[in-house]
C-alpha cells in the first residue's frame, strides 16, 4: 500500500494578503504618485505632500510618515505582471492603490538580523544597508539609523520558509 506524504508546508502568508479577514480591518483606496509609484505589496506606504497621492517610503522618512500598507487585491494580482506566481509582482502604477490602514497583512522580512518573534517590533528601512535593511522593506531588527521602529505594528509570529511573516498595523497609532 502506497502512503503519499507531504514533504513541505505551504507558506503561510503572501506580501499584501490580508491575513484575517473575519477579523475587524480598515482599508482605504488612493492614487498612486506616478513619478515614483508603489512597486510591492505589502509594504509600507506615504502620501505625497505635494500631490496628495501614494509613494514609497523613502530615505528621511519616519514613522508618522506611513500612512498604511499596499494591499493585494483580489482578485487580481496585478495588471502589470499578469503571469507573475502568487508571491511576486506588485501594484500597477495606473491603478488605485488599496491601502491597509488598521488589521492583520502577509509581509516579506528582508535582512539577516534576527527572526521576528510574536510581539516583536516592525522595522521599516530608510538607507540601504545591504543584507540588512533595504528602503521601504520591512525588518525585524533596527540597523541603527537605517530604520525606525514602526508605531503601532507588531509581529504575529516567526518567518515561514518563504521569509514572509505577519504584521499588526494600526495607523495612526
Amino acid at each position: 500500500m502506497a502512503i503519499d506524504v507531504i514533504t513541505y508546508k505551504a507558506p503561510s502568508v503572501f506580501p499584501g494578503d490580508l491575513t484575517r479577514p473575519t477579523a475587524p480591518f480598515i482599508t482605504e483606496v488612493g492614487v498612486q504618485l506616478t513619478a515614483t509609484p508603489v512597486t510591492l505589496f505589502g509594504v509600507p506606504v506615504a502620501i505625497d505632500a505635494g500631490t496628495g497621492h501614494y509613494r514609497p517610503i523613502a530615505g528621511g522618512d519616519v514613522t508618522a510618515t506611513v500612512q498604511g500598507f499596499s494591499v493585494r487585491t483580489f482578485p487580481t494580482q496585478s495588471s502589470a505582471y499578469p503571469n507573475s506566481a502568487i508571491n511576486a509582482g506588485g501594484p500597477s502604477a495606473t491603478d488605485t492603490l488599496t491601502i491597509l490602514k488598521e488589521g492583520y497583512i502577509g509581509v516579506s522580512v528582508y535582512g539577516s538580523g534576527a527572526a521576528p518573534t510574536k510581539g516583536s517590533a516592525v522595522y521599516v528601512g530608510t538607507i540601504a544597508n545591504a543584507g540588512v535593511t533595504a528602503v521601504g522593506r520591512i525588518s525585524s531588527a533596527a540597523d541603527g539609523g537605517n530604520s525606525f521602529a514602526l508605531t503601532g505594528a507588531h509581529f504575529t509570529g516567526g518567518v515561514d520558509a518563504n521569509g514572509n511573516s505577519e504584521i499588526y498595523v494600526r495607523i495612526p497609532a
